[in-house]
């Protein structure tokens, strides 16, 4: 909630926030958008604040299509881990490989951490049983 919302609700709704205003009373609820959409698109787009003085930014202007020679393929080696040469299948393994040992490693410290403390309570219980003797 925000100071926005109570000069909202003071006008009653009659002005509306957003990029799109939805005509309620139509069955479709078509949206019509604002100008605030244009201007937030030329934001993005040119990723900058477009200055008025100097008239469009250069990335607006529309450059000729220009069609790629080649398209990327998939890569036949894969630098995975420092190791280079390797398939993208042998990454893939190395991948499991390592996501199955840390796996193993937690369950095998949270294993010594819970028998750490069973140790610890017989032992404590051990001790205060003998100065409970004298």
């Amino acid at each position: 909630w925000s100071l926005m919302d109570n000069f909202e609700w003071a006008v009653g709704y009659d002005e509306r926030f957003g990029f799109y205003h939805v005509n309620y009373t139509d069955p479709t609820l078509p949206r019509l958008p604002k100008a605030s959409t244009r201007y937030y698109s030329q934001i993005i787009s040119c990723n900058c604040f477009p200055d008025p003085a100097t008239g469009p930014h250069p990335c607006l202007e529309t450059e000729p299509d220009l069609i790629p020679d080649t398209t990327p393929g998939l890569a036949d080696d894969v630098r995975f881990l420092g190791l280079e040469n390797l398939t993208s299948q042998r990454a893939e393994i190395a991948l499991y490989v390592l996501f199955a040992l840390s796996a193993i490693g937690a369950l095998g410290l949270a294993l010594i951490s819970y028998k750490y403390g069973t140790i610890s309570k017989r032992y404590h219980k051990q001790s205060s049983m003998e100065l409970s003797k004298m």
